[in-house]
């Protein structure tokens, strides 16, 4: 946090002097326990500034200084995304040549939409005609800065094509990237060409398999964070869950059904090594974004755990996958999707490992009925648990809170559970064949079953709550309180109240600004 609010790049000499002295210091105190404690929390702290630091020279790129149309372009497909029915495509470039750019000046990427779908695969190299811009800036003071996003992904520019692109060199370029990148846009169009008649349900589909949302509309988009639902769309736990707990279920009874293998070999380690591997290639699939990364490390943890007989169910899995996901992307850090991913499986952590017992003694022995209450009643307390914890952090970035989320949740998620995802799974399976046409049209009806309840939900009086934008104190306060509830133990959480009760202080002395003035001082909004 400290090295992405400096005003100014840090010298290369500072990051390393930190480290060297951070590690002489903790080998002088090596003996003396307190002090120890202390320099191996200033060890932690150097090294979070070092992977900051060298994050950002791994990822440097030249950024695009003024407007520059008509340009033209010439590059590499990286990454294709198709947007909604008839508005084209989004596509990434690298490789790049840039009319009145010096290779200096020419930034690494950069991300170009097309009008109308183009006939090129990811690999091959195109030109155009076309408009580029610098990233944008924040549009208010404290908004998404979408410059320091793109930054970090590498793209230095954005803009528009005129009319089409040439392909100048067919030869799609290997790489396991582009391997990637090419299975991912082969399988949106299996998915859009199996739901053809249903393009909104296609779309939902789209985002649940392969991570593309580009095929969502605005109207569907919005109704569904309206409805809370909007965690179905960003790869995470839940679906990484989903997805190798039906493949571990599946493999283990299969597997169960011959009795010599029963009988002989640990069936079910070897379905949780096939259950890893399976969440590994859907992570690849939806595009590897950090929640996916985190949820990854964490079920593969678990599985991990399995094979080894061991509980996993712990703040240190937690812990442990924070760390791994910082220390390779550090800027996540200041993302919504991090903040929002780990608060949520935290408190869920927490509240679970306290009601376990109760959990388990409640779930032995039960029959049919019992169970499916229980289920029921996980789905609500999830929500519950799951929304108290990131409310805040939703309302401090967007304004704004799905108040009917545990409704939407409690009527969506059995559809998800037990028709989207298990016949997901089977889809994958089938594409190598060419037969994803006997379960993809299952999964468009489950999609569009939850949009249906989406729509609902968010049209339902006051389904949102909106407040004014909040200063950042208010998520310090926040902050602290989450920290005193995660790691303190006892009693000793009910100090998390006053940090909670300074939040509300700032809350009630937030006030909007009576005018903000662009940058270039053209437009004026009050």
């Amino acid at each position: 946090m400290l090295y992405f609010s400096l005003p100014y790049e840090p010298s290369a000499y500072m990051p390393i002097a930190a480290l060297a002295g951070a590690v002489s210091l903790l080998a002088a105190s090596w003996r003396h326990k307190f002090l120890r404690r202390i320099t191996q929390f200033s060890l932690i702290f150097v090294i979070g500034f070092v992977a900051a630091y060298g994050r950002t020279a791994l990822v440097y790129t030249p950024i695009l200084q003024k407007k520059m149309q008509p340009v033209g372009v010439s590059g590499q497909v990286d990454f294709i995304e198709s947007l909604e029915s008839g508005k084209g495509q989004r596509v990434i470039l690298s490789a790049l040549e840039i009319e009145r750019l010096t290779p200096d000046e020419t930034p690494r990427r950069i991300r170009v939409s097309f009008r109308k779908n183009q006939d090129f695969k990811v690999g091959q190299r195109i030109s155009f005609l076309g408009g580029l811009n610098p990233p944008s800036a924040p549009v208010i003071p404290g908004g998404f800065d979408f410059q320091r996003y793109m930054f970090f992904q590498g793209i230095g520019a954005s803009g528009f094509a005129f009319g089409g692109a040439q392909v100048v060199d067919a030869r799609a370029k290997g790489g396991w990237i582009n391997i990637v990148s090419r299975l991912r846009q082969a399988m949106e169009e299996r998915i859009f060409t199996a739901l053809d008649g249903a393009p909104r349900a296609g779309g939902v589909a789209a985002a649940l398999m392969t991570g593309l949302r580009g095929g969502l509309n605005d109207a569907d988009k919005e109704a569904i964070r309206g409805a809370g639902l909007a965690h179905m769309l960003a790869i995470s736990g839940l679906h990484i869950g989903l997805f190798s707990g039906v493949v571990f279920f599946f493999i283990r009874l299969g597997l169960a059904c011959f009795p010599f293998m029963a009988l002989h070999y640990p069936i079910k380690k070897i379905a949780a090594v096939i259950a890893i591997v399976a969440a590994i290639f859907y992570m690849f699939m939806a595009g590897a974004s950090v929640p996916t990364q985190r949820a990854v490390l964490m079920s593969s943890i678990v599985f991990i755990a399995i094979i080894a007989d061991r509980s996993a169910l712990s703040m240190r899995l937690v812990a442990f996958s924070a760390c791994c996901v910082l220390f390779i992307a550090p800027e996540s850090l200041l993302g919504v999707s991090f903040q929002l991913s780990f608060s949520a499986v935290a408190a869920l952590v927490i509240f679970y490992q306290g009601f376990a017992p109760w959990w388990l003694a409640m779930h032995k022995q039960r029959g049919f009925f019992r169970r499916v209450g229980l289920y029921f009643l996980g789905v609500c307390l999830t929500t519950v648990i799951a929304t108290l914890a990131t409310a805040p952090l939703a309302l401090y970035h967007f304004q704004q809170l799905a108040v009917y989320s545990v409704f939407g949740n409690l009527l969506a998620m059995p559809v998800l559970t037990f028709i989207v995802m298990p016949f997901a799974v089977l889809s994958f399976i089938l594409m190598p064949f060419g037969l994803e046409g006997l379960s993809l049209p299952i999964v468009g009806w489950g999609s569009q079953v939850i949009l249906d309840i989406a729509h609902y939900v968010a049209g339902l009086e006051g389904a949102i709550m909106r407040v004014p934008m909040w200063d950042w104190p208010v998520l310090l306060c926040f902050g602290a309180a989450a920290v005193i509830v995660f790691i303190v133990r006892g009693w000793f959480k009910v100090a998390a109240v006053a940090p909670l009760m300074l939040a509300g202080v700032f809350i009630f002395m937030s006030s909007l600004p009576v005018f903000l003035v662009s940058s270039n001082a053209c437009l004026l909004y009050t």
